[in-house]
This record gives structure tokens, C-alpha cells and sequence, in this order.
């Protein structure tokens, strides 16, 4: 089933991306665009890292004396870590090396696009960045439903909350993990961007969804310790 679907994609990439751009993508862009946005990109690995992970496991089972077969066995689980370590490392280089050039695709490619995601489904959507930047624009500049701020709050919201939550933990009203967790130390403003809703029926460009990512917002762990409960 999944190889049916990977192969279509693959036979298929105009079902895959809406190009709106008006520009004729080469055969590398559309390669790695039609993985998706959320097809995982490698990052350099730290050798350093990998190592401490299996020198973890290995710690943790010489603490419980699991060996059945004394000696020989713990060499053999000692040998094959140090195995999974570097043949990992020797992977992660090669789709680093791949990865690398996929982002320099990317990155060109957003300089003059925005690459996107459709408001239902999945798929990209290539629009020329000028025409989004206008389009979400006459969408925040509805005065009936967003209003310019002529200070940030952030700051202000950023110290209410503080003091509100250590108020909280004074009164016991929550424990300690949750209040670390909940309080912010630092704080950024909510970054609003557009989904085109390109499943509905449109002439020139579609209608966009507006989104705000609340991501590093002050309230941003409240809400996910909120919805938790």
C-alpha cells in the first residue's frame, strides 16, 4: 500500500504540488518538493552525542546485572553498541551530504516563493512571495476584525502571567513542576501566516485561512498544560 502511494507521488508530483507561481519548476525542485513539508531533513550528527547515548545503556545494564553469560556477553553487547554507533554516524553523513543539497534547493527557491501548505489536505503550494505577502495583507488590513497595536503587549503579558503563577505556587494552587513548566522566561509575539484553500473553487490566487502560530508566546505552555487536564 505504501509503496503504491510513494509511487504515485513519484509518477504524479502534479497531484502533489499546486504550482501558482507561473514559474516552470526544474526536475530537482520538484524532486524534493514533492516529499512534503514534512519530510525530515538530517542534520550534522554529534559523534559525541551518539557515543554517550550507547555508553548510557551500557552503564544501565552492568547496573542491573543482567549478564547471563558473564564476560563474553558483555563484551559482545559492548562491541555491538560501539558498531550501532559508528555505522549510524556513517549513515547520518551520507543523508547529511543528500540533505544538504535539498536545502540549498529550498533556500533558493523561498527567496522569490512561498512554499506552502493547503488548508485541507496535504500537498504544497508554490505562489510567488509577492503575491502572498499581498494577499495576507488585505486580510490583516480589515479594520472590522484586527486592530493595529500601537504598543507590543508582550512584554506586559509577559510579566502578568509570572506574577500570576507565582502567586498560584505560593497558595500551593499548583505544584512546582507544573509552575517551571507553565512560567515563561522569555517571550515572542504571535506569527501570523496564511493556508491557501485551494480545494475551493478560485480564479487568479485562493482565498487564504490565516493562522497564528503561538509558539514561544507567553501563554503559549499554559495552554498546552490546559489542554492536558
Amino acid at each position: 500500500m505504501y509503496k503504491s502511494i510513494l509511487y504515485y507521488i513519484i509518477t504524479n508530483p502534479n497531484e502533489v504540488i499546486v504550482n501558482l507561481s507561473g514559474k516552470e519548476l526544474s526536475a530537482e525542485q520538484i524532486e524534493i518538493l514533492r516529499l512534503g513539508l514534512k519530510h525530515g531533513l538530517a542534520t550534522r550528527p554529534n559523534s559525541l552525542e551518539m557515543m554517550a547515548v550507547s555508553e548510557d545503556i551500557y552503564d544501565q545494564l552492568e547496573r542491573k546485572q543482567i549478564w547471563k553469560e558473564g564476560f563474553f556477553t558483555k563484551e559482545r553487547v559492548k562491541n555491538a553498541l560501539r558498531s550501532f554507533t559508528y555505522n549510524c554516524l556513517d549513515l547520518d553523513l551520507k543523508q547529511y551530504f543528500i540533505d544538504r543539497k535539498r536545502i540549498r534547493i529550498l533556500s533558493n527557491l523561498s527567496k522569490d516563493f512561498a512554499i506552502l501548505k493547503p488548508d485541507k489536505g496535504n500537498g504544497i503550494v508554490i505562489l510567488n512571495r509577492s503575491d502572498y505577502t499581498k494577499s495576507l495583507k488585505s486580510i490583516f488590513d480589515d479594520k472590522s476584525k484586527f486592530t493595529r497595536l500601537k504598543v507590543d503587549p508582550t512584554n506586559t503579558r509577559l510579566n502578568t502571567l509570572q506574577n500570576y503563577l507565582l502567586t498560584l505556587r505560593k497558595r500551593n494552587g499548583i505544584s512546582e513542576a507544573d509552575f517551571n513548566f507553565m512560567r515563561p522566561k522569555t517571550a515572542n509575539f504571535g506569527r501570523a501566516h496564511g493556508m491557501p484553500k485551494t480545494h475551493k473553487i478560485f480564479t487568479g490566487l485562493p482565498a487564504f485561512r490565516p493562522i497564528v502560530d503561538t509558539t514561544s508566546t507567553p501563554h503559549y505552555n499554559v495552554g498546552k498544560f490546559l489542554s492536558s487536564l
